[in-house]
C-alpha cells in the first residue's frame, strides 16, 4: 500500500502452523485513546481461507484474538483495519504480533500480507472495517460491519455494482447491525458502504464499497428444461463446486475431441475437461434451486456421454441435496465408455422447495464429460384447467371460475397482488366452483392461477395468470373533528356520522355510531388518541378516522377584585389559549404582549355576566414567553403564559 515492501506468509507448502510475526516494544503513554491501524491482503481464489488473528501484549499479559479473520478481504484487494484498544488495560509498553494459522491443512492457495502498521490516537467517531454480506437471497441481504468504536447508528449508501456513492446515504440512521435490506433484484451484483455516527454532528468516513451478487429465483415452473444455450435465461444460474483441483464445466460444442462432435440438441452443452490427472480435477454443475414442493413425483431426464480414450476412462456422478446446507446426496454413477450421446432418466427423491442437483465430473485422462437437455418434470399427469375468468367483482371480493379439462373435482388457487411470483401468493384449497374469494383491497389489480388436484397425489400444472381489478370504495365522510381540549369535568360526544349500510369500531371499545368520551371512559386527564373505523357491510369497504383529546384541569389562578375569578389554559399552549372569567358584571380590558413590550393582542370592555371564554390564537407569533394584563377599575393582575 506504500513503499516497495510488506510482510507476507506464502502458505503453498509446508502448511503454515502459527507463524508469528512480532513487533517490537512500544510506548503509548502519550495517547489517550490508543488504536493499531494496519492494511491486510488475502484472497482464497476460490479455496478455503488460513486463519489471521492479532495478539496485544498489555504490559502485563498477552489478549489473545484482538482481531481475527479467515475470510478474503474486501473485494479480494488491500484493506485497512482500524482496531481501538479502549478495552485493554494497559500497564506498559506494549507488543503486537500477528499470526498466520493454518488449522484444517487445505488452505494450499491463501497467502496472506499485511503492510503500514500503525499505533496511533483512535479518532474520536471510528471508520467500521470488516464488511459483510450474508444470507443472500434473490431479494434481500444481511449487510453486516465491526464497530470500532462506540456508535449505535450507522448511514449505508448501496446501489448495483460500479455506481458512484453521493455520500447521501440511502438507508439513514439504521441501529441494526446486520442491516437486513430487501428490495433487491435476483442475479444482480451490488456494492455498499457504511459509516459510523457517533453524535448527530460526529461520524467516521465512510467505508466500502463490499461488494456481493444475489442468486436466482428459484426455478418454480415444471417441467424445467436447461439446453446450455447462450439463449437460455437460466444457464448463467447454475454453479460449480471444486472438490478437487481448479478446473471448471465450460459451455462449448460436443466434447473435446472424440465421436461426440456437436450438442445432442442446439449449438451448445456442458463439457468437462479432457486433462493430465487421476481422479483429479472432481468438479460439481450445480442447479438452480428447484421449487419442488408442488411438484408430486419428480423425475430427471438428461443426455451424457464420457467416450473413453484408451486407456483412460471420466467418470460422471448424479447428486441430490434438499438445501444449500444439506449433504449432497448420490443417485447415479456412471464408469462405462459412452461415445454418443445417451439419455438417461432418475427419480428424485425427498423434494423440497430448496432442491438442488448436480452432474459431477471426475477426470481420468479420459474424454471430457459432456451433458446436455436437462429437463425435470412431474411423472404423474393430471388435466390443466383453462378459460380462467373472474366476475361479480366488488371492492374486496371476486367470483373466479374456469373450465375444468378432465375430472377433478378439487382445485388449488393462489392468488396475490399482480405481478407476485408464483409459489409466493396465498395459497387455498377449493372444492366447488366458482369460488367466492374475499379479503381483497379496493381499486387494487390481482393475479390467480389455479391447479387441479385430481387426488392420490396427482395435480396438474399451474394455468394463469388471470388478472382482474377491484373497482376502488365509494368515499363517505367519517369526521371526527378536530384536536380539542375538555375539562376534565366535562365530555364530549363523537359522532362517526350515518347513511349506510355501516358496523362501527371505536378504539375505545364502542360499536355504536356515537361515543362518549370523558375521564372516566378513558381513566384520568392527558391527551388520548380516539378513532374510529366504519366498515360498509355490502363492500367491505373501511373508512377511519381520529381525533386527539385533552382532558385538563381549568383552576382559577387569581381573581380580580372581590369575587371575581379567571382561569387561563392550557399554560403552557401550543398556540390556543382560554381566558375564563366567573362571576359579576366586570369591565375588563385584556391585553397580551411579549418580552420586548411589543402587544400581539388586545380587547376592551371584555364583559361577562356569569361566565366568559375568550379562546386566543397565539399560533402566529414566536414561541416564548407572553404576559397576559387583565385590567378593571378595582384591580390590575398581570400573569406569564409560556408559547411552545
Amino acid at each position: 500500500t506504500s513503499g516497495n515492501y510488506f510482510a507476507w506468509v506464502d502458505d503453498s507448502s509446508p502448511h503454515s502452523t502459527g507463524t508469528t510475526l512480532e513487533s517490537p516494544f512500544i510506548d503509548v503513554t502519550a495517547l489517550t485513546n490508543p488504536m493499531l491501524s494496519f492494511f491486510l491482503i488475502s484472497d482464497n481464489e476460490g479455496n478455503s481461507n488460513v486463519d489471521f488473528s492479532v495478539d496485544v501484549w498489555d504490559g502485563a499479559a498477552w489478549n489473545t484474538g484482538v482481531y481475527t479473520s479467515n475470510t478474503n478481504t474486501l473485494n479480494g484487494g488491500w484493506e485497512q483495519i482500524n482496531v481501538v484498544l479502549s478495552s485493554l488495560t494497559i500497564t506498559g509498553d506494549i507488543r503486537l504480533r500477528f499470526i498466520v494459522d493454518e488449522n484444517n491443512g487445505t488452505d494450499f492457495y491463501d497467502d496472506v500480507a499485511i503492510d503500514d502498521v500503525e499505533i496511533k490516537e483512535a479518532p474520536a467517531c471510528p471508520d467500521p472495517s470488516a464488511l459483510t454480506a450474508t444470507n443472500i437471497t434473490a431479494t434481500s441481504a444481511d449487510l453486516g460491519w465491526t464497530e470500532n468504536g462506540t456508535a449505535t447508528t450507522w448511514d449505508i449508501e448501496w446501489g448495483t455494482a460500479g455506481f458512484v456513492p453521493t455520500g447521501i446515504p440511502t438507508i439513514l440512521g439504521t441501529t441494526t447491525n446486520p442491516h437486513n435490506l430487501t428490495g433487491l433484484t435476483a442475479q444482480t451484483s451490488y456494492e455498499f458502504y457504511v459509516r459510523a455516527m457517533c453524535s448527530a454532528s460526529d461520524s467516521s468516513n465512510w467505508v466500502g464499497p463490499f461488494a456481493f451478487t444475489t442468486p436466482c429465483n428459484a426455478v418454480t415452473t415444471f417441467p424445467f428444461l436447461e439446453d446450455f444455450e447462450t439463449t437460455s435465461t437460466t444457464r448463467d444460474c447454475w454453479s460449480q463446486i471444486q472438490e478437487v483441483g481448479t478446473a471448471n464445466w465450460t459451455y462449448a460444442t460436443g466434447s473435446s475431441g472424440g465421436a461426440i462432435t456437436t450438442a445432442y440438441s442446439g449449438t451448445e452443452n456442458a463439457r468437462f475437461v479432457s486433462q493430465s490427472g487421476t481422479n483429479s480435477p472432481i468438479v460439481k454443475l450445480v442447479s438452480p434451486v428447484l421449487d419442488l414442493s408442488a411438484v408430486n413425483s419428480p423425475e430427471l431426464a438428461f443426455f451424457y456421454g464420457q467416450e473413453f480414450w484408451s486407456p483412460d476412462q471420466n467418470e460422471l456422478k448424479v447428486y441430490y441435496r434438499t438445501s444449500a446446507a444439506s449433504a449432497w446426496v448420490q443417485i447415479a454413477h456412471y464408469t462405462a465408455d459412452v461415445p454418443a450421446w445417451t439419455a438417461d432418466t432418475l427419480t428424485l427423491p425427498n423434494p423440497s422447495a430448496t432442491y438442488q442437483i448436480a452432474f459431477e465430473g471426475i477426470n481420468n485422462w479420459g474424454r471430457a464429460n459432456v451433458v446436455d437437455d436437462v429437463e425435470v418434470y412431474d411423472a404423474i399427469t393430471c388435466s390443466d384447467p383453462s378459460n380462467l375468468t373472474a366476475f361479480n367483482i366488488q371492492p374486496t371480493s371476486a367470483m373466479l371460475d374456469w373450465t375444468e379439462n378432465g375430472t377433478a373435482t378439487n382445485w388449488n388457487i393462489e392468488w396475490d397482488v399482480t405481478g407476485f411470483t408464483l409459489g409466493t401468493g396465498n395459497l387455498q384449497a377449493v372444492a366447488a366452483k366458482p369460488y367466492l374469494l374475499q379479503g381483497l383491497t379496493p381499486g387494487t389489480a390481482y393475479d390467480y392461477y389455479v391447479q387441479a388436484n385430481c387426488g392420490l397425489g396427482d395435480t396438474s400444472n399451474w394455468v394463469g395468470p388471470f388478472t382482474f381489478t377491484t373497482p376502488p370504495c365509494m368515499p363517505i365522510v367519517v369526521d371526527l373533528g378536530g384536536d380539542t381540549i375538555v375539562c376534565s369535568s366535562d365530555s364530549i360526544l363523537l359522532d362517526a356520522g350515518s347513511g349506510g349500510n355501516y358496523t362501527y369500531s371505536w378504539s375505545t371499545g364502542g360499536t355504536a355510531q356515537t361515543e362518549l368520551i370523558d375521564t372516566a371512559l378513558m381513566g384520568g386527564n392527558g391527551t388520548y388518541n380516539v378513532s374510529v373505523t366504519v366498515t360498509d357491510v355490502v363492500t367491505g369497504c373501511m373508512y377511519t378516522d381520529d381525533i386527539n383529546i385533552t382532558f385538563q384541569l381549568c383552576t382559577d389562578i387569581d381573581e380580580l377584585g372581590n369575587a371575581n375569578a379567571i382561569a387561563i389554559y392550557p399554560n403552557p399552549t401550543n398556540g390556543l389559549l382560554n381566558v375564563m372569567i366567573n362571576g359579576s358584571t366586570v369591565n375588563t380590558t385584556l391585553t397580551i404582549v411579549d418580552v420586548q413590550g411589543k402587544v400581539v393582542y388586545s380587547k376592551n370592555n371584555f364583559t361577562n355576566t356569569v361566565s366568559l371564554v375568550e379562546t386566543i390564537d397565539l399560533s402566529g407569533n414566536d414561541k416564548g414567553i407572553y404576559f397576559i394584563t387583565l385590567t378593571t377599575d378595582k384591580t390590575t393582575v398581570v400573569k406569564k403564559v409560556i408559547l411552545h
